[in-house]
């Protein structure tokens, strides 16, 4: 299988410190889907509507690059993250359980949005 990756870092002013990392991989876990593997907004900047705008931005450019949809994986339990993806209109695909070092599982769910 073939898939890349892509990192993004948004300064959005040369006054301010990072303000968002996204990572994406391309074609994962299928071809035509991408996969968000993170989303880290700065505190100060939650609950302001730029994690909508960054993701609503996202899903155009994944349609232009032949993308079909978008996966991402929430913590069980994760009340605020699921709530904004269902708000995204992210659908619950199927649960798994990720599992640590310490072979002590944490529950996934992972949710999906058509492009």
């Amino acid at each position: 299988m073939e898939y890349y990756c892509f990192n993004f870092i948004l300064q959005l002013s040369k006054e301010t410190e990072l303000q968002i990392i996204m990572d994406i991989i391309m074609d994962y876990p299928n071809k035509g889907v991408a996969w968000l593997g993170l989303l880290m907004i700065d505190g100060n900047l939650k609950r302001m509507g730029l994690g909508r705008k960054v993701i609503e931005a996202l899903m155009v450019e994944l349609k232009s690059n032949d993308i079909l949809s978008l996966q991402l994986g929430v913590i069980d339990g994760n009340k605020d993250a699921h709530s904004f993806w269902k708000s995204m209109k992210f659908t619950e695909i199927r649960r798994s359980k990720m599992v640590e070092e310490d072979d002590l599982g944490i529950d996934v769910i992972v949710m999906e949005r058509t492009v």
